[in-house]
């Protein structure tokens, strides 16, 4: 894995709105219940959701990722045959961030399946007006948990042998030329970006081999 103890490096497939989506309703979670007492309800929950940590946490995550979406904050990649692929790009976050993610989704999910009331009205609320539009409060906390699965999917020999060519990729390069071998470590790897995310994503074109003409 490339990073250190207080880092991590992660891959960022594009996603587009639902990542996004996913990021804003978590915020929107952790401000309705900050400051909440955790004992006071007919289910405790857990300290995670109502004291405010995850809201640093959250922005910090947010302002290396919605970039990624937003923006081109990589070189143009393409094929070895020189038609466009999907872009996927590496970002550090701060590896206490990540975990805490982990532990927000997790006590979410706690919560959500004791039938905390609290939880229970204000993830159907943020459900009735989500950009994604999640059928119900479970699929809300689906996002949440995919977008945690995808940021700690484990680094593998095909992460970092991508990693490398764009690493030593000239700095500024507008387009990257794969070669076949990265090609292909970049084609697995892109099969479990989509896997881990489950929503409809440009990555998902490649697993067919549909590559070209701005991803189809």
């Amino acid at each position: 894995m490339i990073g250190s103890v207080e880092n991590r490096v992660v891959a960022v497939p594009l996603i587009g709105d639902g990542f996004i989506a996913a990021l804003s309703d978590l915020v929107e979670v952790l401000l309705a219940l900050e400051g909440t007492d955790p004992t006071d309800a007919q289910v405790p929950l857990s300290p995670f959701l109502v004291d405010g940590s995850g809201l640093g946490a959250l922005n910090r995550i947010a302002g290396v990722l919605v970039p990624t979406q937003t923006t081109t904050p990589g070189p143009r990649l393409l094929d070895y045959r020189g038609r466009a692929l999907p872009p996927v790009v590496f970002v550090k976050v701060l590896t206490s961030d990540l975990q805490l993610l982990g532990h927000l989704v997790q006590a979410l999910g706690l919560a959500h399946l004791r039938g905390a009331p609290r939880v229970e009205s204000l993830l159907a609320e943020i459900a009735s007006v989500s950009w994604a539009r999640p059928s119900t409060t479970a699929d809300l906390i689906a996002a949440f948990a995919r977008l945690h699965g995808l940021l700690d999917l484990a680094w593998t020999d095909d992460t970092a042998a991508l990693f490398e060519e764009l690493q030593a990729a000239v700095a500024g390069c507008a387009v990257v030329e794969l070669r076949p071998d990265t090609e292909e470590c970049y084609r697995r790897l892109s099969r479990r970006l989509s896997g881990m995310w489950g929503a409809r994503s440009p990555h998902q074109q490649i697993c067919g081999g549909d590559v070209g003409e701005e991803y189809r």
